[in-house]
């Protein structure tokens, strides 16, 4: 069975600090600017998918979870957009 993210309060599943950090500037006007949301996770192993949703058009963007170093990353967001973050989790 999976919880998501609305049930980590719950427990003590994980403890998550989001970073958003701005990765490229853009280069010239045609270029847009991209950012990632990176989140360090204290059971990543417990993770089984991360995702960021674009709250207006409804895109998703997959994101990468790094177990070792307890941290997930969702690269290349345009960063004019506000986004949920969306962590799908095993059962303690």
């Amino acid at each position: 069975m999976n919880k998501s993210c609305e049930n980590f309060g719950r427990g003590t599943l994980l403890v998550i600090a989001i970073l958003i950090t701005v990765l490229a500037a853009p280069a010239n006007a045609a270029e847009k600017a991209i950012g990632s949301i990176i989140g360090l996770i204290d059971q990543a192993a417990k993770i089984i998918s991360v995702k960021a949703m674009n709250r207006e058009s409804g895109k998703s963007f997959v994101g990468i979870v790094d177990v070792s170093g307890k941290k997930i990353t969702v690269p290349a967001l345009p960063i004019e957009a506000t986004y949920d973050l969306l962590i799908e989790a095993q059962d303690q």
